[in-house]
């Protein structure tokens, strides 16, 4: 598959050839030697300049250069010739030349020339032949809206000339950038139609790619059963066509089809027949690949050491082309194989280049990106200058014409004088009859225009009611708003306690208007704060920050328009007591997490959210209580720096199990105004900027680090494991919260827990430094600034034997570490760590064990307040209990001593 997506842009390319190797002009099919001699006997006219384009097409892919003068001297005679259709030639040749450097802007900007030309001739052909370049460029930059939108224009010019073999292929591009913009309904629909045509064309190479297309697709959307089935009609097709590197790419995809499968002899028989095809071809980079898929199908089977080598030959491969995907995925691999060995070095050492290179990939996606950005900027600039440009042109040309008419006026003599004089009255009066009649029509041209104008602004205003502003924009621009996936949205809902009740005691009137009252001031407060209104269902109301527009403030903006709609209703409600009327207590419920949001319908359009959060947030209002605002564990996490909460227990929710809730009692008073804990301060908003601009990702970096450990820590290690690495982390968070710790320091004493054995991985003494060192590795991919870095790798160092710490930070890591030691669970895990040593050949027997406790407990102390009143007593009570075990004597390890008879 990966080979597939390797080769995208070339195929499409080739795929929009065959579409039209029809439609070129004559002379691209003549030899260079009769073209130079047909070009030695032409005048300077336009068949001449026909030929000059003909000979730079012929040089383009061999000698650019050549090709680049050879269409110079065509547009100059062209231009002098005032022969529009060889200029435009002469345009499309250049931007080719251009195409070839990847100088796409100044390409684009030719195309452009060069179809004004032929869309003012009626040039099919010509037009046919930019839209298929533009469209080109546009999808290599990632602009798949305009590259859609030129292979549109051109299938419509298709269906005028009838060309069904070039409609089937632009059909299959278009659907190319479907499934590349993650739209597969569009994209199998486009596909079926090519599908239609060529099998009604009985175009077998045609029909081989688009069969092998469907099962891309199907197997991108993890269907493999109907991928298996268009990848065999794929193979049967290419067996038919005789062609070896498409029948290689077919035997790829079963393989890679058949492993999904777990059917794995099938899924080794194909790639291997893929893998010799390819290196019978010389395709180094298909092959790359390909033995990187026979690595993970000889590791499915167990054979461990074809895998490696499968991988290493892969890798190897990669390196000489320079291939980063590949060696990424060949990193990877041998990481995984390394760990199920139990060689940890190995899979350490391949883990970190696996990191690096997918690192590496991401940067310059990054980069690509913003290149990208910019390129579309100076698109859109040259654009319109190239407007502008030709305004001034056609100026020009009509301002030469005059001035030849002077030269003429003046050699004629009087009597052409005389003669011109009168032509020119004549055509002056035409001229002005012809002026008053443009005038008049384009007075009745504007107020239709402002007309139109003004129903657009009002179709806009409309649209913008309905939909977000860059939803609708899209829509309008694009005809379609494709859905998007949001990884951090906070989602409000509200509802009236007793509605029902209330409502059947109000008329219809009143009941609405009470409703739209409140739910215009809702819309008041959400638009405040950038919040995005999803819907009203009955006496509901949903809201959510954080879309369209990603933004990391959308937890706290969230809060604090609860906190604005919660004071509201009290007020609300205090007027309608004091009228002695009836009035309504509403619950507010929020959660933080990802969701899909795009639109649904197609008459009546409306924007929504979709997702596990949405569910849980819908949970938290109903499991709320009137006059309360309730919210996740997830949301606290995020806001517990700026409200004051209250922990209200546990709730199951379907697919999470048990999450935490929070009552939000206020905001907190050194950040509210007045010290009330009503509205915000400066101090608030100060903090605000603060933790946004250097808000570290410890839930990213978390699942980092314990899918690292998980991996790789060895299985002998039954106290030092990724059990006693959570419960550490658990047992700051405990201790930091009674300690008063601030969220922020409690976050980096969580980092630091989940970290402080990450050296294990590679050695068992003085492994704190490698924690340290993994640490300072990984953190600043996940926010983490210098100082709060340097902060772990303190708390890190702390824990090492003998513990000296300096500050409340290190000393609550010290006690959380070696919290157990006044658990009720200490005698289980001093057995674990007991068992680790004597594997670790650090101690010999149950014996020695207790000698080493015996020190050590008699030695330790706790140093925070809260440990040593929570677990300081057991302490002493297990210290007791191991000295009489070892005063005793009795061990099961040893052989009991024998005695004399008597």
């Amino acid at each position: 598959m990966r080979n597939l997506k390797l080769k995208i842009s070339i195929a499409f390319l080739v795929t929009a050839g065959f579409a039209l190797k029809n439609l070129l002009p004559a002379q691209n099919r003549r030899t260079l030697d009769s073209l130079y001699a047909l070009e030695r006997k032409a005048g300077s006219d336009t068949t001449r300049v026909n030929l000059l384009n003909a000979i730079c097409q012929e040089y383009l892919l061999t000698e650019p250069e050549v090709a680049l003068d050879y269409a110079n001297q065509a547009f100059e005679l062209a231009n002098k010739l005032q022969f529009h259709r060889g200029r435009a030639y002469a345009y499309r040749n250049i931007a080719l030349y251009h195409y070839s450097h990847n100088e796409y802007n100044i390409a684009l900007d030719n195309h452009v020339k060069a179809l004004e030309i032929f869309e003012l001739l009626g040039d099919k052909k010509g037009m046919l032949l930019c839209y298929n370049s533009r469209g080109l460029i546009y999808y290599k930059q990632g602009y798949f809206p305009l590259a859609i939108k030129n292979y549109l224009n051109m299938l419509s010019v298709l269906e005028e000339l009838g060309d069904k073999a070039a409609i089937a292929s632009s059909y299959t591009n278009i659907a190319k950038i479907y499934r590349k913009d993650g739209n597969y309904t569009l994209a199998l629909d486009y596909l079926q139609s090519s599908l239609k045509l060529q099998l009604e064309l009985n175009d077998k190479a045609g029909l081989r790619e688009t069969y092998n297309n469907i099962g891309n697709i199907y197997y991108e959307k993890k269907n493999h059963e109907l991928a298996l089935e268009y990848y065999q009609k794929a193979l049967k097709t290419g067996e038919e066509i005789k062609d070896p590197l498409a029948l290689a790419e077919c035997y790829n995809n079963l393989g890679n089809v058949y492993l999904q499968l777990n059917t794995l002899d099938f899924a080794l028989d194909f790639q291997k027949k893929a893998l010799k095809i390819q290196e019978q071809q010389h395709d180094n980079s298909a092959a790359a690949s390909t033995y990187n898929n026979l690595g993970l199908v000889y590791d499915r089977l167990g054979k461990s050491s074809e895998a490696i080598s499968s991988h290493n030959h892969a890798m190897e491969m990669a390196t000489k082309l320079n291939n980063e995907e590949i060696m990424r995925d060949a990193y990877g691999a041998l990481a995984s194989i390394y760990a199920k060995q139990n060689n940890f070095q190995k899979a350490y050492q391949y883990y970190l280049l696996y990191s690096t290179t997918k690192d590496v990939i991401l940067n310059k996606e990054n980069l690509r990106g913003m290149a990208e950005v910019n390129a579309k900027y100076e698109t859109d600039k040259k654009e319109k200058e190239i407007a502008l440009l030709v305004k001034e042109n056609q100026y020009k040309e009509l301002d030469a014409k005059r001035q030849r008419l002077i030269s003429y006026f003046l050699v004629g003599g009087l009597v052409i004088f005389l003669l011109f004089g009168i032509l020119i009255y004549i055509s002056y009066s035409q001229k002005k009859a012809a002026l008053k009649e443009l005038a008049e029509k384009n007075t009745i041209i504007m107020k239709q225009k402002e007309e139109g104008e003004k129903e657009k602004k009002r179709s806009e205003e409309l649209l913008l009611n309905i939909l977000p502003t860059e939803t609708a924009e899209e829509l309008k621009n694009y005809g379609k708003a494709a859905p998007r996936s949001y990884k951090m949205v906070t989602v409000l809902f509200t509802d009236f306690k007793g509605f029902t009740t209330i409502a059947e005691k109000l008329t219809p009137e009143q009941l609405v208007y009470e409703l739209d009252y409140c739910f215009r001031k809702f819309d008041e407060i959400t638009s405040r704060y950038g919040i995005e209104k999803i819907k009203t269902i009955g006496d509901a109301y949903m809201c959510a920050g954080g879309i369209p527009i990603r933004n990391r403030s959308n937890p706290v903006d969230v809060t604090l328009a609860a906190f604005e709609i919660h004071d509201f209703i009290e007020s609300w409600k205090r007027e309608k007591m004091a009228k002695g009327q009836e009035f309504w207590e509403i619950r507010i419920g929020l959660h933080t997490g990802p969701v899909v949001a795009g639109i649904v319908g197609s008459k009546k359009f409306a924007y929504d959210i979709w997702g596990d959060t949405v569910n849980t947030a819908s949970r938290m209002e109903s499991s709320g209580e009137a006059g309360k605002i309730n919210i996740s564990g997830t949301t606290y996490d995020y806001i517990s720096s700026f409200f004051d909460c209250t922990f209200r227990g546990k709730i199951t929710a379907k697919n999470k199990g048990e999450i935490d809730m929070y009552f939000v009692d206020r905001i907190k008073p050194r950040l509210s105004v007045n010290l009330d804990g009503r509205a915000p301060n400066d101090d608030f908003f100060k903090l605000l900027s603060t933790n946004l601009a250097n808000r570290m990702n410890y839930k990213d970096a978390g699942q980092h680090i314990i899918k690292l450990l998980s991996e790789f820590l060895p299985e002998t290690l039954t106290y030092h494991n990724i059990h006693h690495t959570l419960g550490v982390c658990s047992a700051v968070e405990r201790i930091g919260k009674l300690e008063g710790v601030e969220p922020e320091q409690i976050d980096l004493l969580k980092t630091a827990a989940l970290f402080h054995d990450a050296g294990f991985i590679k050695r068992y003494d003085n492994n704190e430094e490698l924690g340290v060192e993994i640490a300072r590795e990984v953190l600043p991919q996940y926010g983490y600034s210098k100082k709060q870095i340097e902060v772990v790798a303190r708390l890190i160092m702390a824990t090492k034997i003998p513990q000296q710490p300096n500050d409340l930070l290190e000393q609550i890591m010290c006690d959380s570490d070696l919290d157990y030691l006044g658990r009720n669970d200490f005698h289980d895990i001093a057995n674990s760590l007991c068992q680790e040593l004597i594997s670790q050949g650090k101690i010999t027997s149950k014996r020695q064990w207790d000698e080493i406790q015996i020190k050590f407990l008699g030695k330790h102390k706790y140093f925070t307040a809260t440990s040593i009143k929570r677990r300081d007593e057991k302490k002493q009570q297990y210290l007791r209990e191991i000295n009489e075990r070892f005063t005793a004597g009795i061990y099961d390890d040893e052989q009991p001593a024998k005695t004399d008879a008597a």
